[in-house]
């Protein structure tokens, strides 16, 4: 994945802002660095609403990483709450690394799993609250069923209080969030069972233990005077109110210490355990009665006077944010505002913007992923030496195996966050974020909400886009045929108008051109409507193909056999070639097609000098006419070539002459020749022969016909005589080129 060197780790985590997650993500990148690791932390902000497209959108962070390229793993599987995204996870890294996988705080067959005794801590803390606080009825506030830690101590609870000989019933437990907005919900549970007061509430984790005493005091319950309340994992919060929560402390970083322990005696060949262990203990506190009131008021308001004026500082830092997002329209202006969240957050060190290449992401799967093999470095923020912000658009593709453009990589160890960047199911690609020293708590918050609102503004700038390409697409086809892609009537006769309004101000010339498809009519009543947009499909590209040659042009279809062709500056000659170079394209054409049926056109063109105004229908008018004039003239050339390319088309494998073919006609077989020549460029002759030739290579490809029987039905009587024919014209002898289409393997017998 990195070039530099060193080993990179993999961690999966979900919602690396929380007190668990972001302790142990930041001690990890303490130790990948002390060690000479490369790091890369792969988070999520979880499931959001019970969306399922928004869930989809989460589970895609599992398609960043390259698996193979990771030497460890560390998984906190128990901070997901996407069961299905825990399940793809699993699966992946079964399929598709040998390295060892590490789990910390959730057991899981297959990994080495670092674990604490969550069991015994808070059969310790029932003990405490019988012990020294003669509790009797204890009620117990849980969190999800999917947590293994949380199971593992709402049964140390239940398997103490049984021990112990409580009063206690199923009822008894609730089941929280892990939370702050659990206490009333959890508060008006507990408080609905019959009889008592219970004695202690014992919640899972301390965010809801702090969110239970908060509404006891609300409700006049006095902790511990009426109530006592425990939490679980010492998070810095529980130091910071009134009563401090009695809780469990379970230092996070010890297991990131111990998980990088394992990836070490690993990379040294050591055996290792299936399990470690982590040590805890039990911090008592004013919640439960044990703290020594007011000997910490001090420190713990300085600290809550400090995170307050980091949170309105955040709250205005989001705010702006939101409203200066809500304007953005275009890829352009997201460095201003990506320095702007990088001076409000600084300790950032570099993060960068990796898109899908093109921007895409609807049906734009490759091997089954929502990102793109390529992916595109769209944006890289950083301080420079001055340590002033600077915010580049390299718009550099790099394979997405990489994670990084190889020159954007250091040689030092490389530490990234990496979170999935979508709206919905939609995946745009990929951040990735480097903080100084690590300190991810300084801007977590708002870090997630500053990515969620961005991937809004990469789907607004997406919808603008599309929006603007249905517009123009919308456009294109009120003006253009779809079939021909030329001007329709409507954006011809528009267009036109405004080059004869511009040509006759300036006063230069406006060469016009008229081409009628004089059989149209009768090949739509004799071959169908298939083959009348198969001709006028035909003729727009000959006429398409002949004007690239020719600079400014207008090209468009006015009536159903009509098209006509403008053209700047044009003098008299270039006029007269563009007529008959269109002739010649289409008499290719018919040549080339082998149809039962030859197109017929009629031609004319004239040079408008526009000193006076005039009407674009005047100016079509006047070529109409000479259209008119030309075509009796030419009428009976193009005629009795037509009825000599038929008389061959029908008669090849027979042996007839030019002679034979100007019989057919009633006229000279010298008159036919010049006619021919004319019409076609090429002689009689010359037709007879490529034709037939055309026929025996088709012969040659689908039929187990001997070469002779070939030679004689495409009108040769000499075998020898065809294939030095066929040998002239295409290169190679009939039976080396059976061979290599490779239809007959052996001449047949």
């Amino acid at each position: 994945m990195f070039e530099n060197g060193r080993k990179t780790i993999g961690m999966f985590v979900c919602k690396a802002t929380e007190y668990f997650q972001r302790t142990v993500c930041k001690a990890m990148a303490e130790q990948a660095e002390q060690w000479d690791y490369n790091l890369i932390i792969f988070t999520t902000f979880g499931e959001y609403d019970h969306n399922k497209e928004y869930i989809t959108g989460e589970c895609n962070m599992l398609d960043i990483p390259c698996y193979e390229k990771l030497d460890a793993v560390v998984l906190l599987l128990d901070t997901f709450d996407i069961p299905e995204m825990v399940e793809q996870l699993l699966h992946r890294l079964k399929e598709r690394i040998t390295c060892p996988v590490i789990s910390i705080r959730k057991k899981q067959e297959g990994c080495i799993n670092i674990l604490s005794h969550d069991k015994e801590e808070i059969s310790r803390m029932v003990d405490h609250m019988v012990d020294f606080h003669q509790a009797e009825k204890i009620y117990y506030l849980s969190g999800p069923a999917h947590m293994y830690d949380i199971v593992s101590r709402e049964e140390g609870f239940r398997e103490t209080v049984v021990r112990r000989g409580l009063d206690f019933d199923e009822s008894y437990i609730y089941p929280g969030n892990l939370w702050y907005d659990v206490g009333e919900r959890a508060v008006d549970y507990f408080l609905s069972l019959p009889g008592r007061l219970p004695d202690a509430i014992l919640c899972a984790n301390d965010y809801m233990a702090i969110s239970v005493c908060e509404e006891l005091n609300r409700r006049h319950i006095d902790v511990p005077g009426d109530i006592r309340i425990t939490g679980f994992d010492d998070v810095v919060e529980a130091r910071q109110i009134y009563p401090q929560i009695t809780t469990v402390r379970v230092k996070p970083e010890d297991f990131a210490i111990r998980a990088m322990e394992v990836i070490r005696q690993y990379d040294r060949g050591e055996t290792l355990d299936e399990v470690y262990w982590i040590g805890s203990q039990n911090e008592y506190r004013d919640s439960c009665g044990c703290g020594q009131p007011g000997k910490n008021l001090v420190t713990m308001f300085r600290q809550l006077l400090e995170n307050n004026r980091r949170l309105i500082h955040l709250g205005k830092q989001n705010t702006f944010m939101v409203f200066r997002m809500e304007s953005i329209t275009q890829y352009g202006e997201l460095p201003d505002l990506i320095g702007k969240f990088i001076e409000g957050n600084e300790g950032v060190e570099n993060f960068f913007i990796c898109l899908n290449e093109g921007n895409r992401y609807e049906n734009q799967k490759e091997e089954g992923s929502p990102f793109t093999r390529d992916m595109m470095l769209a944006i890289h923020a950083h301080y420079n030496d001055a340590h002033v912000i600077e915010v580049d658009m390299p718009r550099e593709l790099f394979d997405r195996r990489q994670l990084l453009p190889a020159a954007f990589q250091r040689t030092a160890p490389q530490i990234y966050y990496v979170n999935p960047m979508h709206y919905k199911e939609h995946s745009f690609g990929y951040a990735l974020i480097a903080f100084e020293h690590h300190q991810f708590r300084e801007c977590g918050d708002f870090y997630q909400s500053f990515l969620i609102n961005l991937s809004s503004v990469l789907q607004t700038i997406w919808l603008q886009k599309h929006i603007r390409q249905l517009n123009e697409e919308k456009f294109h086809l009120l003006r253009y045929e779809r079939e021909t892609d030329i001007y329709n009537q409507y954006g011809f006769l528009e267009e036109v108008s405004e080059w004869v309004r511009t040509a006759c101000e300036q006063k230069y010339s406006l060469a016009f051109f008229c081409i009628q498809i004089v059989n149209l009519q009768k090949i739509t009543e004799q071959y169908g409507w298939t083959e009348k947009d198969y001709v006028i499909s035909g003729v727009a590209a000959a006429i398409r193909n002949v004007m690239m040659e020719y600079g400014e042009h207008i090209i468009g279809r006015v009536g159903e056999n009509e098209f006509y062709i403008v053209g700047k500056n044009k003098s008299k000659e270039e006029q007269k070639d563009i007529e008959k170079q269109v002739i010649t394209a289409v008499n290719k054409m018919n040549l080339e097609w082998d149809k039962e049926y030859l197109v017929e056109i009629s031609s004319g063109g004239q040079v408008q000098n526009m000193k006076q105004s005039l009407g674009v229908e005047e100016c079509l008018r006047r070529v109409q006419v000479k259209v008119n004039q030309n075509f009796p003239a030419k009428n009976n050339t193009r005629k009795y070539s037509n009825e000599a390319v038929q008389f061959i088309r029908r008669n090849y494998y027979r042996n007839f002459s030019a002679q034979d073919i100007a019989d057919s006609i009633g006229i000279t077989r010298g008159y036919l020749s010049l006619c021919f020549k004319e019409v076609f460029q090429l002689s009689l002759q010359e037709y007879i022969t490529d034709y037939r030739l055309k026929k025996a290579k088709e012969m040659l490809v689908d039929s187990d016909m001997k070469i002779k029987e070939i030679a004689f039905y495409t009108g040769y009587q000499d075998e020898l005589y065809f294939s030095k024919a066929f040998k002239k014209k295409y290169g190679i002898s009939p039976r080396a080129f059976r061979q290599e289409s490779g239809s007959v393997r052996e001449e047949p017998s």
